[in-house]
């Protein structure tokens, strides 16, 4: 069963969906009832059959919005989406899924979420199963973590003025000065390469830990961050788990905080959710605590550096051969498109 969770004001409500029409305002024949002056008397209209929802705007005077965009139409809405009317957020998530992950939560298996749980065709190249080395290097890597934080304080040289280039400078310095004493004291394992452990405890620290390869890499289309260690990429049209993990819910918050600060956005309790774009288009959708009920969650669909053809559409089965010559025709003609 679906289950509809809204924050108002930082009070959050859930409650089940049952199959039917659920009107959305101000009036009091409306079943989600949001009485505050800038939403209307019947606002939208959220229909719920066999387990999937949609939502249309009632030619409200405000508007609703869905992941910051304005709806113009009738839409599905999807685990991580979440609908905004006047002050108030809303999110629909499928019960039985978000049930499962806090089940495993309180066993300590899986941290798992509902807000982009992978398609059933994917299930077999993405489940998760432990790594005893990649557990090794988490281990070590959060030690050193540690230590880089009693040693360096960022927040502190941050507020006093050093630039970026000279805290990332310091910050590597440090870096390989604690790498370099693990390995004089012989604690570090031979199986972890202490060039990449350097690395991947800088970009931790200072950029945007494990994403930093996966933003890197052009054959990778979306990135899914569900978790520490539920690290998804679609690559080809297929969802895979990837092969990088974060330390713990803290460090993906430390991350989602670093993409949305230069964009001017801010996210915590008050303002769970960020829908914005980065500097190179790629659209960034992240969701935290209370409105995510499995820990901070991030989306990032990134924009294509190469600039699809007509011949692109036909290949990939969109258009047929004469509907792209059609419109080509068009737009040589320069005729209006509908």
């Amino acid at each position: 069963m679906l289950r509809l969770t809204t924050l108002v004001n930082g009070a959050r409500e859930i409650r089940p969906l049952e199959d039917g029409a659920w009107f959305i305002g101000r009036g009091p024949q409306c079943r989600i009832r949001l009485d505050f002056p800038d939403v209307s008397e019947r606002h939208a209209l959220l229909t719920v059959s066999r387990n999937t929802a949609t939502i249309k705007d009632l030619r409200s005077a405000n508007g609703t919005y869905v992941n910051g965009e304005p709806l113009t139409d009738e839409v599905q809405l999807g685990g991580g989406d979440v609908v905004q009317i006047g002050e108030s957020l809303l999110r629909v998530s499928d019960a039985d899924e978000e049930e499962c992950a806090a089940a495993d939560a309180d066993e300590g298996g899986e941290t798992a979420a509902a807000e982009a749980v992978p398609t059933a065709e994917s299930e077999e190249t993405a489940v998760y199963t432990p790594d005893p080395l990649r557990e090794l290097r988490r281990s070590v890597q959060e030690q050193i973590q540690r230590e880089l934080l009693k040693r360096l304080d960022m927040k502190r040289l941050t507020l006093s003025g050093v630039d970026q280039a000279e805290l990332e400078a310091k910050a590597r310095e440090t870096i390989s000065q604690i790498v370099n004493e693990v390995l004089a004291n012989g604690r570090l394992p031979a199986e972890i390469d202490p060039g990449r452990l350097e690395e991947d405890i800088f970009n931790e620290a200072m950029r945007l830990g494990p994403l930093e390869e996966l933003l890197a890499d052009d054959t990778v289309s979306e990135i899914m961050v569900n978790g520490p260690e539920k690290v998804y990429v679609e690559r080809h049209g297929k969802l895979q788990l990837a092969d990088c993990q974060f330390m713990d819910d803290a460090s993906v918050m430390s991350v989602i905080e670093r993409i949305v600060a230069p964009l001017g956005r801010r996210i915590d309790e008050s303002q769970p959710y960020v829908d914005a774009r980065l500097p190179d288009g790629s659209r960034v959708n992240a969701i935290v605590p209370p409105l995510a009920l499995t820990g901070p969650t991030l989306t990032i669909r990134k924009f294509s550096k190469k600039s699809l053809t007509a011949e692109d559409f036909v290949r990939f089965g969109t258009w047929t051969p004469n509907a792209a010559e059609f419109m080509k025709l068009c737009v040589h003609l320069r005729k209006n498109i509908v």
